[in-house]
């Protein structure tokens, strides 16, 4: 396979500073993560084997009134809710993309076809859950796919629809994604006008070449052209998404993409890590490609070293982190985040493979036919309902404030179930006390925050759940699961 070149190359224009950030970089994973990473084996993951979800690895499947039952009681003592609208269309499929999306196909009834089965899908849930009817939403998150694919007058119905059905009076924050070629200035002053005060494009890296390996169809062109149309339009938050770990990016590439985007300035910028999907989920293009040659992808360390001088050149810059990964300033912290995951705030999944989660409960919903045959049955399109124990649910909450601030508060330690755990993660260096008797994730923890919550939260991500011996703190479990059994 003839492999492209990076579009990079005139290396000399590259500021001083953003190779000092690199050589930094280098230097912590070599002294400081490498060690943990011979300490603890399980920590050590290739791009397919990299896991974290929304959806908990425990939980027990029970009979979707019971789930129901949770879900109404955790809603009725909520302040408020947050949606999220899957819209599966994209205008081409990407080779890392693993999520539930298809390509176009240019009918003309494609989009009336797919609201209508939003229509429908949000239809059931307000009537599955009467509580919601009067419960302020907090933020609306339309992802997918690439909900930009809408036109101006789908998008109204859309969003028309669903606040005749939720208490969206006070919404404070409405995101849909697109992707740098698939919106103009005009389509984004219009989604303004309907109350979208944020957008979300998967950049990706600013490399043609990459780009254009990975099946991306916008340039880096494109990138600029959308940042300039996005602060043309008043009251509109922008946000941008980078990949750490794709394969045949240079540390050149890599510096580009970081130096050109503080420049252009964008709300936020959230960097994730490249991830191929697990064997139960719909397998990337590239994890194929991964199995046939594995070397094109850049080892963990690497990966590492791209994250750790992303966080550096973008702190240094003037964002704040938060949730973990995600890097903001002005107006740019993503509300929707806050609410899922600092807030905890009930989630209401609309949509082919959407989540639906709240305090020790959680629906992921069906797709394809049985999500059809469902929404004609008018009944919730569930695939898998499920409870949590009392300690599970308390795992994940505690999954989810660390990823929304890295700590652990001293009210929370108390209700911890393995509180050694957290003396484990502090003598690997991954968590250090702070004042008022918190923990908080060092920065080599932001770093493996995804293989803390996956081997160490999650009671069950294993057969047979965590030892509460100590002298097994650090055992480990079949390779194939990866798990750090504390």
């Amino acid at each position: 396979m003839r492999m492209p070149t990076s579009s990079r190359s005139a290396s000399g224009l590259l500021p001083a500073s953003l190779r000092e950030h690199l050589e930094v970089a280098e230097e912590k994973v070599k002294t400081l993560l490498l060690p943990t990473l011979t300490a603890v084996p399980a920590f050590r993951r290739p791009a397919n084997d990299y896991t974290f979800d929304v959806k908990y690895y425990g939980g027990d499947r029970v009979e979707m009134g019971d789930v129901l039952a949770r879900a109404a009681s955790d809603i009725e003592a909520s302040d408020a809710i947050t949606l999220y609208l899957h819209f599966p269309l994209c205008p081409y499929v990407c080779r890392f993309c693993h999520y539930h999306v298809r390509a176009r196909s240019g009918r003309a009834e494609e989009n009336p076809l797919l609201l209508a089965d939003l229509h429908a899908s949000a239809s059931i849930v307000a009537e599955s859950l009467p509580a919601v009817r009067s419960k302020r939403v907090s933020s609306i998150y339309l992802g997918g796919g690439t909900p930009s694919l809408l036109q101006a007058g789908e998008l109204a119905q859309l969003l028309h629809r669903t606040r005749d059905l939720f208490q969206c009076g006070e919404v404070e924050e409405i995101t849909v994604e697109t992707t740098p070629d698939s919106v103009t200035r005009e389509w984004l002053e219009a989604a303004r006008d309907l109350g979208v005060n944020r957008v979300s494009s998967g950049v990706q890296v600013l490399d043609d070449a990459v780009l254009d390996f990975m099946g991306r169809k916008h340039s880096t062109a494109d990138v600029r052209r959308f940042l300039e149309d996005c602060r043309a339009v008043p009251d509109l938050t922008t946000n941008v998404d980078l990949i750490a770990g794709l394969p045949l990016v240079t540390e050149e590439s890599w510096l580009w993409t970081l130096h050109e985007l503080v420049e252009q300035s964008p709300a936020s910028i959230t960097v994730y890590r490249l991830r191929l999907g697990r064997s139960d989920e719909r397998q990337s293009n590239l994890a194929h490609l991964f199995e046939k040659s594995p070397g094109l992808f850049p080892s963990q360390e690497r990966v590492a070293v791209q994250m750790l001088v992303a966080r550096s050149v973008l702190l240094e810059s003037g964002y704040q982190e938060g949730p973990v990964g995600w890097f903001w300033r002005g107006a740019g912290q993503p509300k929707c985040y806050r609410d899922r995951w600092l807030l905890q705030r009930p989630l209401l999944g609309i949509g082919e493979s959407a989540y639906s989660y709240g305090d020790g409960w959680q629906i992921i919903n069906a797709k394809g036919r049985p999500f059809k045959e469902a929404l004609q049955d008018k009944r919730w399109p569930a695939s898998e309902p499920t409870l949590l124990s009392s300690a599970e649910g308390q795992l994940r909450r505690l999954a989810w404030r660390l990823r929304a601030t890295g700590e652990v508060p001293a009210s929370w330690i108390e209700r911890w179930p393995e509180t050694q755990s957290l003396d484990h993660l502090e003598a690997l260096g991954l968590m250090e006390r702070r004042p008022e008797a918190r923990y908080r994730l060092t920065e080599m923890g932001t770093l493996l925050i995804d293989e803390i919550i996956r081997c160490v939260l999650h009671l069950r991500a294993w057969d047979e759940g965590p030892a509460a011996s100590s002298d097994r703190a650090l055992s480990v479990s079949s390779p194939s699961r990866g798990d750090f059994v504390f």
